[in-house]
């Protein structure tokens, strides 16, 4: 019997120090919100909306960490009739999440403006610059919790205005002449134009 106790802890004393060892190696991505985890150099381009001058001056290699009630003024001054946020999380291996390019190539056949949103920061995010389209951070500060799959609904939920969840339903929020519409994603979203242009 304590032979068969002593293998036990053998066990897991080894399953401790390789996972210790794995974890020494290996970076977890998306869990929190990812700022300690960029270079120094990437740290530099991080700032608040709330902080630029009254100029509102934008840097193209910057991420502005902004809040849902900014993010929604910024969506509803938009000069286009439809805005598509993309809720882009840097590390997704799904098909849904396409690269920056597609997606502001999608807004074009659209014509709508394309609002990019990371769900966290990385360190990929800085060499993803399309066309002059701003990137923007999720400002979780608002919210107590810093974890990804729990600051990332109630932030959703404050710019939409509808309960959202965390669920992969959707990474496409759209909006018409500022107001949520609906959640979507890249294979989707094109089912939802074509119903929109045969109810006109």
């Amino acid at each position: 019997m304590s032979t068969k106790n002593e293998l036990n802890h053998f066990r897991i004393l080894l399953g401790v120090v390789i996972l210790g060892l794995c974890s020494s190696c290996v970076s977890i991505t998306g869990l929190t919100d990812g700022y300690d985890k960029l270079s120094s150099a990437n740290k530099e381009h991080v700032c608040y909306l709330r902080e630029l001058s009254a100029s509102g001056a934008k840097s193209s290699d910057a991420i502005y960490l902004v809040s849902a009630a900014e993010l929604k003024k910024i969506i509803e001054r938009s000069d286009k009739r439809y805005q598509i946020v993309y809720e882009y999380n840097p590390n997704c291996p799904s098909e849904v999440c396409v690269p920056v390019s597609t997606f502001v190539s999608l807004c074009k056949k659209y014509d709508a403006e394309p609002i990019l949103l990371a769900r966290y920061l990385d360190n990929a995010l800085f060499d993803l610059r399309v066309d002059e389209v701003p990137f923007y951070g999720i400002d979780h500060k608002m919210y107590k919790p810093r974890a990804v799959y729990k600051y990332v609904p109630l932030y959703l939920t404050d710019l939409t205005g509808r309960e959202m969840k965390d669920d992969g339903s959707g990474n496409l929020f759209v909006f018409d002449e500022g107001s949520f519409v609906t959640r979507t994603d890249v294979n989707g979203i094109d089912h939802w134009f074509e119903s929109v242009s045969s109810d006109r």
